[in-house]
């Protein structure tokens, strides 16, 4: 979440036309066992700019540097994170 907070462009709001507001987009994906993020998609509105941008940060996490376990064995694990925006009068 860190990530996303400190690296999500607030200036995609200026070219939405979206009506002042919260908005909520789910972002679900999988971290291989490799620690790749793979197979990003996203739940919720249709927020095309938004979305673009939830998918660009996603896209930047850093490789996880180590793999999920479950039962002593190496393991996908699936993630679901929302991403909360608001858009502000113009």
């Amino acid at each position: 979440m860190e990530h996303i907070d400190k690296n999500f462009d607030a200036s995609v709001s200026s070219t939405s036309d979206l009506a002042p507001g919260n908005y909520e987009i789910t972002v679900i994906f999988i971290v291989d066992k490799q620690g790749r993020v793979i197979n990003i998609e996203t739940k919720g509105h249709d927020y095309p700019s938004f979305v673009n941008e939830a998918i660009r940060l996603i896209k930047l996490v850093p490789q996880y540097s180590s793999p999920g376990m479950q039962r002593e064995k190496v393991v996908n694990v699936r993630y679901t994170i929302p991403i909360l925006f608001n858009v502000e009068k113009k």
